[in-house]
């Protein structure tokens, strides 16, 4: 159920994560919907100017790898949409940014 009503440790956190996570993930996180994020962003003036770098792809795609998610492109592209894109426009592909990253895609697509 959507938060109806924004706490101080809710504003607290949004602050805190905006610009690191996806508009989807901040929602999931506070039990809302990315529309109410996305106001809510609106009314605080936080404004979300991601510029990625190549190394930074690479490091989030290494951390995510780390914490043991699942680096298929469709679990990316839902998850961490903002991530998906950027490597796509960076490197050409999922595919070939995760493999830029030292991971071995093949292995990552014939696993469960």
């Amino acid at each position: 159920m959507p938060n109806v009503r924004w706490t101080e440790e809710d504003v607290e956190f949004l602050k805190k994560h905006y610009m690191e996570m996806s508009v989807e993930e901040l929602a999931r996180h506070l039990g809302t919907t990315p529309s109410a994020v996305a106001n809510k962003m609106r009314r605080l003036r936080l404004k979300k100017n991601v510029f990625w770098r190549e190394e930074d792809i690479i490091e989030r795609i290494r951390a995510l790898r780390n914490a043991g998610e699942s680096l298929k492109s469709t679990n990316v592209r839902k998850n961490y949409p903002a991530l998906y894109s950027a490597a796509c426009r960076h490197f050409g592909s999922w595919r070939d940014a995760v493999e830029e990253a030292g991971i071995d895609y093949e292995a990552i697509r014939r696993s469960l």
